[in-house]
C-alpha cells in the first residue's frame, strides 16, 4: 500500500529550509561591505552582488512568512481546540506567558532604536569593514551614480582622454549614463573603470 503524503512533515521541513536560508542570508547581509564600497568595488561573495543578496534574503523573507502563515491556517482548528479545551482548565505557565512577551517585546522594540540591542550588529562590522581598505575606496560618496559627463567636470578629467581610453577599452557608453551603469553593461567593476579613465 502507498504511504500517504504527509502534509504536516512537508510544511515542517519546508520551514526549517527556509528558515536556515534566512538565517544564512541575513548573516552575509550584516557581513558584507557598506553599499559605497560595495558598488564602487562590484563586490560579490558565491558569485552574488550585494543587491543580489538583499533581494535573495527579502524574497526567501517572503516565502517562509507565506509558509508560518500557511501552517497556522493549517493547524487552526486544532489550534482553536486545544485552547478551548485550556480555558476550562487553569493556565499553568502564566509566568513563562510573561516573561516571553516582556522578553519579545524589548527585542522588536530594541531592534530599530539605538539600545544596548541593536547594538549586536557592531559586532560584524569588523568583518564587515575587512572587504576593503582606504585604497578601495571612491573619490566621494556615490561617485558611480553620478552621470559620466558630470564626473568628468567634477573631477576634472580630459573629456578627449576619457573617449580614447573608452574605445581602446571597447566600453560601450553614453555621456548621460552613470559611471556604474556603463561598468554593469561591460561587466567590469565602477573602481575599475574610473582608475582607467584618472
Amino acid at each position: 500500500m502507498k504511504k500517504r503524503f504527509n502534509k504536516r512533515a512537508f510544511i515542517s521541513l519546508i520551514t526549517f529550509f527556509l528558515s536556515l536560508a534566512v538565517f544564512i542570508t541575513g548573516i552575509i547581509l550584516l557581513v558584507m561591505p557598506d553599499a559605497t564600497l560595495a558598488y564602487w568595488n562590484k563586490w560579490t561573495f558565491l558569485n552574488l552582488e550585494k543587491n543580489d543578496w538583499e533581494s535573495f534574503h527579502g524574497v526567501v523573507s517572503i516565502y517562509f512568512s507565506a509558509i508560518i502563515i500557511f501552517h497556522i491556517i493549517e493547524n487552526w482548528k486544532p489550534m482553536l481546540s486545544y485552547m478551548k479545551s485550556k480555558t476550562n482548565e487553569k493556565f499553568k505557565n502564566k509566568r513563562e506567558l510573561f516573561f516571553a512577551s516582556i522578553v519579545s517585546l524589548t527585542i522588536i522594540i530594541g531592534s530599530f532604536t539605538n539600545s544596548p540591542i541593536s547594538m549586536v550588529t557592531k559586532a560584524f562590522e569588523p568583518i564587515s569593514e575587512s572587504w576593503y581598505s582606504k585604497k578601495d575606496e571612491p573619490p566621494f560618496e556615490d561617485a558611480q551614480g553620478l552621470p559620466l559627463k558630470l564626473l568628468i567636470k567634477v573631477q576634472n578629467l580630459d573629456e578627449e582622454k576619457v573617449i580614447k581610453i573608452f574605445n581602446k577599452l571597447e566600453i560601450k557608453y553614453t555621456f548621460d549614463e552613470s559611471l556604474e551603469d556603463i561598468a554593469d553593461n561591460n561587466d567590469i567593476g565602477s573602481k575599475e573603470l574610473y582608475t582607467h579613465i584618472q
